[in-house]
């Protein structure tokens, strides 16, 4: 739709989440408006970033991106690219990656939104996602921690046991 809609809709979960006890800001990122919401919870995910992406044919994605850690060493870097396919291997939604530069591992996930819909339903749909894809960000750097602390090996995690599972 509009950019005017957009930054409505970003307004109206930076308030949201605001209200949910979060540190809510926006940053203007590679020309896209995102909402930053950052954590303050030591051990667990460093923020989460929600953007809006419009594409042809009226198509409107809600992206959600998890930072589960940043700025990683490049043994850390090389320890979460082996876990990757047993992170991945039973989400319903979403996927971890890690960029091969700056070793930042993330947790991110985007669904297609009607932005006829009621605003009401609209923003329970987003912060119910929003909601699971934190407990699996979440679930990720706890799991993971103590790998890129360089306290456990990683072969320890590559088991059948590590997939992360979402309900």
């Amino acid at each position: 739709m509009s950019e005017a809609w957009d930054n409505e809709l970003l307004a109206g979960l930076g308030e949201l989440f605001s209200k949910a006890g979060g540190k809510v800001s926006t940053e203007e990122l590679s020309g896209k408006k995102v909402l930053v919401i950052e954590s303050d919870e030591a051990g667990g995910i460093e923020d989460a970033n929600i953007t809006v992406e419009h594409f042809p044919e009226d198509i409107t994605v809600i992206s959600l991106l998890f930072s589960v850690a940043s700025d990683l060493d490049e043994k850390a870097r090389k320890d979460i690219t082996a876990l990757l396919p047993y992170l991945n291997r039973c989400l319903t939604i979403g996927n971890f990656g890690i960029t091969a530069q700056d070793g930042y591992f993330y947790f991110r996930t985007a669904f297609v939104i009607d932005e006829a819909s009621d605003r009401d339903i609209l923003f329970r749909t987003i912060a119910s996602t929003f909601g699971i894809a934190v407990v699996t960000a979440d679930e990720a750097a706890k799991l993971t921690a103590p790998v890129i602390r360089g306290e456990k090996p990683v072969s320890e995690l590559m088991n059948d046991d590590t997939g992360i599972i979402q309900f």
